[in-house]
C-alpha cells in the first residue's frame, strides 16, 4: 500500500511519501491526489485536518456545538485525557481550521448536510474505525491524523523532552523532538531531516498511517465518525478515558 503524509494548508501543503518532502500550492495538490488515481496499489492519505463534522449529516442540528467543536477535541482541549495540551501542542475547534475551505474542495470532506455529495462519489473513502481494514481491501483511502499530537505523545515521555513543546516557533526544540521522534517511526522516514514544522507534521503524518497498516498495535484511531478521530500512537488508558468521556 502507497502511504501519504499530509500536511494541508490554505496557502501551502507539504506531503511526504516516505522518500521526499514535497511542497504543493492548493491546485498543484489536487493535482498530484489526482495523479493517484493511476497507482495499482491501494493507497492511504493521512490527512492533518478535520474530515468529519456534525454527527447527523442527513439533519441541520444545534446541539453541542455542531458545527463548531467535535467530541475528540473537546476532550483534549478540556483535559479528558488527563492533562490538557501544552501551549504549542493545538486542538482548536474543527471549525476554526483555516485549511478548512481547501480541504473541502479537495476531498469533499468533512461532509456537513444533506447537499453534500454522496460518499461513494468522493475520490478517497474516509476510514473512522480503530483498526486497520483488511489487507485484501483495495482503494484510495484517507485517514485524519493530528501530528502535533502524536509527536507530543511520543516525547513526552522521554527524558530527552524539550521543556517547551513550542516547535512550530522554534527550531531548536523541533531538533530535539526529531531526535525523539526518530526512534518511534519506520526507518524509510529516518533518513528525511524536517527542515520546518510543516515537514515533521508531513513525516509524522506519513509514519503514523505506515505503522497503522502494519497492524503492529504502534498505532491506533482514537474516535469516530460521530466524534472525530485522530491517529495516534497507542494508549489503552487514552482510549479508556475517551470511551467515559463521550458518555457524558
Amino acid at each position: 500500500m502507497i502511504v501519504i503524509g499530509a500536511d494541508p494548508g490554505a496557502n501551502k501543503s507539504t506531503v511526504f511519501d516516505g522518500k521526499e518532502i514535497m511542497p504543493y500550492k492548493v491546485g498543484e495538490l489536487k493535482i498530484y491526489l489526482d495523479g493517484l488515481k493511476k497507482e495499482k496499489e491501494s493507497v492511504l492519505v493521512c490527512w492533518d485536518s478535520p474530515l468529519t463534522g456534525p454527527k447527523n449529516t442527513e439533519r441541520v442540528e444545534d446541539g453541542r456545538g455542531e458545527f463548531s467543536q467535535r467530541i475528540i477535541e473537546r476532550f483534549f482541549s478540556r483535559g479528558g485525557a488527563g492533562q490538557k495540551p501544552p501551549s504549542g501542542i493545538s486542538v482548536v475547534h474543527y471549525s476554526g481550521c483555516s485549511h478548512w475551505a481547501m480541504t473541502r474542495a479537495i476531498l469533499g470532506l468533512p461532509r456537513c448536510g444533506l447537499w453534500d455529495t454522496k460518499e461513494s462519489d468522493l475520490p478517497f473513502r474516509l476510514l473512522t474505525e480503530s483498526e486497520f481494514p483488511k489487507k485484501e481491501m483495495q482503494g484510495r483511502f484517507v485517514v485524519e491524523v493530528h501530528p502535533a499530537l502524536a509527536a507530543w505523545f511520543w516525547c513526552e515521555p522521554s527524558p530527552k523532552k524539550p521543556g517547551t513543546w513550542q516547535y512550530k516557533k522554534d527550531d531548536n526544540i523541533l531538533q530535539k523532538m526529531w531526535e525523539i521522534i526518530q526512534e518511534k517511526i519506520p526507518d524509510e522516514a529516518k533518513k528525511t531531516t524536517p527542515k520546518n514544522d510543516d515537514e515533521l507534521d508531513a513525516v509524522v503524518a506519513y509514519s503514523l498511517g505506515v505503522l497503522w497498516t502494519q497492524q503492529k498495535k504502534k498505532v491506533f484511531l482514537l474516535g469516530d465518525r460521530s466524534t472525530g478521530s485522530f491517529l495516534l500512537p497507542i494508549n489503552a488508558d487514552l482510549k479508556t478515558k475517551f470511551d467515559a468521556f463521550r458518555k457524558n
